[in-house]
């Protein structure tokens, strides 16, 4: 009977660290997936940032956000992008003799200046524009301005862009755009947590009534600055 016992208790020790074991494994595994999806979420939001940063200097340039990929890379490539370099500050006395930014960079950018100079004491001011690369200032000089379309973990499939405008209260033309990346894109993989993890999202989003993914902008009159939806 005694050595019976121990078997069995043997055998309930053992039964007892391997459930232990498998608890600590599960527990561990969702740990893993957890920071799993939040490194995908987070690489999805660095990318949707850069397309924001680069359709905003294109709006600059252009009065619209651009409507494609082909001519957003394009741009990228050879976009430059304006410093303005600036010395000196207006004071009381030339607001007074009537200087504005405007005339004091007209005065300082004509060729026979000497006596406008002279006159209203500018000999110390500066104002000049200096042109730099788009790519290199906005994304880095080694960023592959191809990868911006596509959406990261995802199986090589392109951010949603789309482009739109409306006329305000104010009868002002407000230019709109938005770019989005859909939880399918990004949430998925072998295992029944991505199938779970993307469903329980889209039914969500579908039950508070927004974008099932992540997203900058909005477009017609519901638009919001270009803000992202985790923002």
């Amino acid at each position: 009977m005694k050595g019976s016992r121990i078997a069995i208790n043997s055998v309930l020790f053992v039964c007892a660290v391997a459930l232990a074991f498998i608890c600590y494994r599960s527990i561990k595994d969702r740990e893993e997936f957890n920071t799993e999806v939040v490194l995908r979420e987070n690489l999805v939001k660095a990318r949707l940032l850069e397309v924001r940063a680069v359709e905003e200097a294109y709006k600059a340039q252009y009065g619209r956000y651009c409507p494609d990929w082909d001519t957003l890379i394009a741009y990228i490539q050879v976009g430059q992008l304006p410093t303005i370099t600036k010395q000196g500050v207006l004071s009381d006395w030339h607001l007074e003799q009537g200087l504005t930014e405007s005339k004091l960079a007209k005065i300082l950018h004509s060729p026979n200046n000497a006596a406008d100079i002279e006159k209203y004491r500018l000999q110390d001011f500066v104002r000049d524009t200096v042109w730099s690369s788009l790519k290199d200032s906005l994304l880095g000089p080694d960023y592959d301005v191809n990868q911006i379309c596509i959406i990261p973990s995802s199986d090589n499939e392109k951010f949603i862009l789309e482009t739109d405008s409306f006329m305000n209260k104010s009868q002002i033309i407000i230019q709109t755009m938005q770019c989005m990346a859909p939880f399918a894109s990004y949430l998925h993989g072998d295992r029944n947590d991505w199938v779970r993890e993307k469903d329980n999202r889209e039914k969500d989003a579908e039950d508070r009534g927004v974008y099932g993914g992540l997203k900058i902008g909005e477009e017609g009159e519901a638009w919001n600055n270009n803000a992202g939806n985790w923002e």
